[in-house]
C-alpha cells in the first residue's frame, strides 16, 4: 500500500515509471540486450564513471549466436562430465557426485562435491591469493 502511494505521488512530480521503481527498490526496469540494458550498462556520457561509455556489441549477432548455441546443447554432457572443482589445472573427483538442479527441483546434471583433504587444499589456495593494488574488480 505505501509503496504504490508513494509511486502515485512521485507520479504527479513527473518522474518516470523507470525512475520510480529505481527509486522504490526495484532491481531492474529492463530485459536483457533491450535499449534500457544497453543504456544501464554503457551509459551515456564519458563524465559518468558508474556507466562509462563502452564500444556497443552487436546484439543482433549475440543473441543469434546464443539461441543457436542453446539449440544444439547436449543436455546429456551436465551427466556425462561433472561438475567439478579445478585446483591448478587438476580436475577434484574425489568427493561425492550428487544431482544438480534447476530452479524448479528438475535434476539436470551431476556435480563431484571436493572430498575433506581436497577442500583443505582449495581453502589453502585461495588464503595464498592476494589482490594487491587492485580494488576495483568489476
Amino acid at each position: 500500500m505505501f509503496r504504490s502511494t508513494l509511486s502515485n505521488k512521485l507520479s504527479t512530480f513527473g518522474v518516470s515509471a523507470s525512475r520510480r521503481s529505481t527509486l522504490l527498490g526495484s532491481s531492474r526496469t529492463f530485459n536483457f540486450a533491450s535499449s534500457e540494458y544497453n543504456n544501464a550498462v554503457h551509459g551515456s556520457s564519458p563524465e559518468d564513471k558508474y556507466h562509462p561509455v563502452l564500444p556497443v556489441p552487436n546484439f543482433n549477432d549475440l543473441r543469434s549466436r546464443t539461441l543457436n548455441y542453446i539449440d544444439g546443447f547436449d543436455k546429456q554432457v551436465w551427466f556425462d562430465q561433472p561438475i567439478v572443482s579445478v585446483l591448478d589445472g587438476e580436475k577434484l573427483y574425489g568427493g561425492k557426485t550428487i544431482d544438480t538442479t534447476d530452479a524448479f527441483g528438475n535434476v539436470n546434471g551431476k556435480i563431484i562435491h571436493a572430498n575433506k583433504e581436497e577442500v583443505e587444499k582449495l581453502i589453502a589456495h585461495i588464503n595464498k591469493i592476494s589482490p594487491g593494488k587492485k580494488t576495483d574488480f568489476r
